[in-house]
């Protein structure tokens, strides 16, 4: 504690938070692996629980929702999935990231940026689903077999992205094309990718596939029975574009290669509304519920803070709202007032704002002695 009460600069402080929500996050690892060590060796039969969740919430007050989510980070994040240390890999993103991370495919959990936010790792969730929803297994079963790609994924990529993707977009992708100076792949790479995937992590909806933009290059995703997973580099990307725009060469302006593909013309890009989860409305609750509930309402107010630095508060599985028992029900809707209002900070710590960020720290900070670490172990009792 004395070391944190020496930091006089905002660079330190940063470094000593992100230290201590790696510490966190590991700490969920360890959590998960004792639940998992508790249920395999019947461990809770010695004081006369009927199961590890009855035992979990006897004694910490974790319900049955977390504790499946501290066994499933434990399962998919530590070392040969069963160990009480975290995979080398995962090592700096934080807890509430690593909880995001849960319900994405491996392939794409594989190549999520540590420096990627809940917020664009939530909409890769909901591209994903939207997928799912449209294209489940059970089209399988029609008697109308699914419609098939035809043709080149690359060809299809370019002429869907830069459809909607608009002026700016456009116009950066032309003035790179064009630019004389001779580049390593690994450059063209990342500045190709810096126009049209700056975040480093983004899924693009195509008609018959989804396309998972990364750090090393585009993964195409074919929706069920259409058409075979390929790889994309950035630079197959832009050489395309420039086939499929500009055959005639520089000569073509802009607006004239735009309408001369798509027949309309080009305009600023709409933009996607963010995705953001709607509060719950809170319905009266038996006076029962209400008491099983006061100490995570006491970690509401501190959750917030923690979350907004950008990694930490546990989320709720994806499971319906309305399958959840009612106690889990209102954890629920606290869980999502917290992350909503911790969009905010985040936006505040992305901003670079140096005052913003002052304010931000004295306010969800500014703990009496002890408070750091007694909050960390509050935490585990939500």
């Amino acid at each position: 504690m004395e070391e944190l009460q020496t930091i006089s600069t905002l660079q330190g402080v940063e470094i000593a938070l992100r230290k201590e929500l790696e510490h966190i996050a590991e700490g969920y690892i360890k959590v998960g692996y004792l639940l998992k060590k508790t249920r395999d060796a019947e461990f809770y039969k010695e004081k006369g629980y009927a199961d590890v969740f009855e035992f979990a919430k006897e004694t910490f007050n974790i319900s049955r929702t977390w504790a499946i989510r501290f066994m499933q980070i434990n399962d998919t994040y530590s070392i040969d999935g069963n160990s009480p240390e975290i995979q080398e890999k995962y090592r700096g993103y934080g807890s509430s990231k690593l909880s995001e991370m849960l319900a994405l495919p491996e392939e794409v959990r594989e190549v999520v940026p540590r420096d990627a936010t809940v917020r664009e790792i939530r909409e890769v969730k909901e591209v994903i689903r939207e997928t799912e929803d449209r294209y489940s297994p059970q089209m399988s079963l029609c008697d109308i077999a699914p419609e098939e790609h035809h043709g080149s994924w690359t060809e299809t990529l370019v002429y869907e992205f830069f459809k909607g993707e608009g002026k700016d977009c456009f116009e950066k992708m032309h003035k790179w094309i064009w630019e004389d100076e001779p580049k390593e792949e690994s450059v063209i790479n990342k500045e190709i990718m810096g126009i049209v995937a700056p975040t480093k992590f983004r899924m693009f909806r195509m008609q018959f596939a989804n396309a998972l933009f990364s750090e090393f290059q585009i993964r195409i995703m074919p929706y069920n029975g259409r058409g075979e997973p390929e790889e994309i580099s950035y630079l197959e990307l832009a050489k395309t574009f420039e086939q499929t725009f500009y055959p005639e060469g520089k000569k073509t302006s802009d607006s004239d290669a735009y309408e001369r593909v798509y027949q309309m013309p080009l305009r600023e890009k709409k933009e996607r509304e963010v995705l953001k989860t709607e509060p719950l409305k809170k319905k009266a609750e038996p006076a029962k519920a209400q008491e099983t509930l006061e100490e995570p309402k006491e970690t509401e107010e501190q959750i917030p803070g923690q979350m907004e630095v950008e990694d930490y508060p546990e989320l709720m599985p994806d499971a319906p709202v309305m399958n959840l028992p009612e106690e889990e029900k209102q954890v629920h809707e606290i869980t999502e007032e917290v992350v909503q209002e911790g969009e905010v900070i985040e936006d505040i710590l992305k901003s670079g704002d140096p005052e913003k960020i002052i304010q931000l720290l004295k306010k969800e900070f500014a703990w009496p002695k002890g408070g750091w670490d007694n909050w960390k172990k509050k935490v585990i009792t939500l």
